[in-house]
């Protein structure tokens, strides 16, 4: 796609920008995965072209695909090398710690409501 292309689009409120165009990005005629054509790389300044006015993008939500590589290239990987999952044994609530950093209090509030107490 080029960068300087033209695309009708119609603006329908906060994080709705209509008009980009899908493809399908299934990896064979079983899979249908439709994803936007292109994308609009946020601070990208689009323009009305009724009034002209400049408007700055913000992606709201995007999608990341990977690469396909060939099955050799994942030859020299092992699960092996991947640390184990935590679990729960030696968990410990840190509402039950005492570690000596919440002070006793053991007078009224000086301050209620805004009005220093006397």
């Amino acid at each position: 796609a080029r960068r300087d292309a033209t695309v009708a689009s119609d603006a329908a409120g906060h994080g709705e920008l209509w008009g980009i165009p899908s493809a399908n990005f299934g990896e064979d005629d079983d899979e249908q995965h439709y994803a936007p054509a292109f994308t609009i790389r946020s601070g990208t300044v689009i323009k009305e072209m009724d009034t002209d006015a400049e408007y700055v993008v913000k992606i709201l939500e995007a999608e990341e695909r990977l690469k396909k590589v060939a099955d050799t290239d994942c030859a020299g990987l092992s699960a092996a090398d991947v640390p184990p999952l935590p679990n729960i044994d030696g968990w410990e609530n840190p509402a039950d710690q005492d570690d000596g950093l919440i002070d006793e209090v053991d007078n009224a509030p000086a301050v209620i409501e805004g009005e220093l107490q006397q």
